[in-house]
């Protein structure tokens, strides 16, 4: 099986290409796996991986509200199966904050520079 190693991506966006091919193979065969093994009956037990969600009410709660007792917390969780599609294009944004160091107006010497690297 050929490898494509090429990745791609503009000022918002990642393509990834990479191995998707061998990924939809191996989920293939796995899933194929899973409908031959069904109907025999043995004794192999498998984990299960379950992955839940909290929904969240409000943003208004107050975070001392959430760390008093986060036990007694009676919101509903959701559990989320995993997914099978493989997404082709997966969404970046960089957010708001200006990349790169964060250097003060007042450093002029090299040696000031350098120095923020031990701060």
């Amino acid at each position: 099986m050929e490898r494509n190693n090429e990745i791609s991506s503009s000022e918002d966006e990642f393509d990834l290409e990479l191995l998707n091919e061998e990924i939809t193979a191996i989920h293939r065969e796995l899933g194929d796996r899973e409908n031959a093994s069904s109907d025999d009956d043995n004794d192999e037990v498998r984990g299960v991986r379950r992955r839940k969600i909290r929904i969240i009410d409000s943003e208004g709660d107050s975070d001392s509200d959430a760390k008093e007792d986060p036990q007694s917390d009676s919101s509903e969780w959701i559990s989320c199966a995993e997914s099978e599609e493989i997404p082709q294009r997966i969404p970046f944004i960089a957010g708001n904050n200006p990349a790169g160091p964060h250097i003060f107006a007042d450093t002029k010497e090299p040696l000031d520079f350098f120095k923020l690297f031990f701060y």
